[in-house]
Parts: C-alpha cells; sequence; structure tokens
C-alpha cells in the first residue's frame, strides 16, 4: 500500500510484518509436529497420503498396504500374526505342520 501513496505508521507496518512471521512460523511448527508424529522413528518403510505403510504394488503400479486409517483404529492394539513356522519338523505320524493355515 506504501507504493501506492498511502502513509502507513512504522510501528503499524513492524507489528503486521512480526505477526506474519509469527504465523507463518507457528503453521511451520505444526507441520513438522504432525508428520513427526504421524512416522514413527523406527519407520523406514514407503508411505504416502494415503497408506501409512506401502506393502508392495500391484503390477499395474497401484499400491496396497496399511492406511492410515488402519493405523490410527489400531493405535495401542497389538499386532497379531498369522505366520505360519516355517521350521515345523513334521511329526511321526504323517502329519505336516498345516496347524497354523487357515484352508
Amino acid at each position: 500500500m506504501q507504493r501506492l501513496g498511502v502513509k502507513l505508521d512504522p510501528e503499524y507496518v513492524q507489528r503486521v510484518r512480526s505477526s506474519e512471521q509469527s504465523r507463518i512460523e507457528a503453521r511451520r511448527r505444526e507441520r513438522e509436529r504432525r508428520k513427526a508424529a504421524a512416522t514413527p522413528a523406527e519407520f523406514d518403510g514407503d508411505s504416502d497420503e494415503r497408506f501409512a505403510y506401502i506393502a508392495g504394488y500391484t503390477a499395474w503400479g497401484f499400491p496396497y498396504g496399511v492406511t492410515w486409517e488402519e493405523m490410527e483404529r489400531s493405535e495401542g492394539e497389538p499386532w497379531e500374526s498369522n505366520a505360519v513356522d516355517m521350521d515345523c519338523e513334521p511329526p511321526e505320524d504323517g502329519d505336516d505342520c498345516d496347524e497354523g493355515i487357515p484352508f
């Protein structure tokens, strides 16, 4: 506005500039805080705005994995493993190690 010839009080201009700098700095800190809160420190995998963890990509290049919504829903809950013990020795009765497989 000063370029248009409007006279402004120098103290007012300084307060506006200071206020704007404070607002910009607060937004930057909030962005950093949200980013730090959304990504666990030990996480070193791939993620984006939809997936908290990208397990892989389809043949057509679409990601799949755990969404941010699923991650937030399970916050604090222990993870259950459905993994099958691959070191299983088959019992002598001829049965195999399929007890953990659901099909």
